[in-house]
């Protein structure tokens, strides 16, 4: 048996690896955490509430993406708060005297944590 055909085991709860495997049945799809033990109450943006101070502390997108957002001046590590995050619209976020809009689908790429 190859190690390719092999069912992957079950993932542990909250338990993220984005590696894809082939078996004779389909695609399976496993998920690497980024829920550890450093960062117990990580959350999207877009799931936070207004009024709320978070601090960045993932960003799952490629190099445009961390590249378009670094330009907006919000990096790992940088400290905002939220100004309103109602559905459907936007995220507004405020970082030092600036605020920024973040359309929905960004900011569910965007991970927090409070401050």
């Amino acid at each position: 048996m190859r190690a390719d055909d092999e069912k992957p085991t079950r993932p542990s709860q909250g338990e993220i690896d984005m590696r894809i495997r082939r078996g004779r049945k389909g695609i399976y799809l496993q998920f690497k955490s980024i829920f550890d033990k450093t960062h117990k109450d990580v959350l999207p943006l877009a799931m936070t509430t207004p009024g709320e101070r978070v601090r960045i502390v993932e960003i799952r997108g490629g190099r445009g993406f961390e590249g378009r957002l670094a330009s907006m001046g919000l990096k790992r590590g940088t400290e905002i708060e939220v100004i309103n995050s109602n559905a459907p619209g936007p995220v507004i976020v405020a970082s030092g005297e600036t605020r920024l809009a973040i359309g929905r689908g960004m900011a569910q790429k965007i991970f927090v944590s409070s401050v």
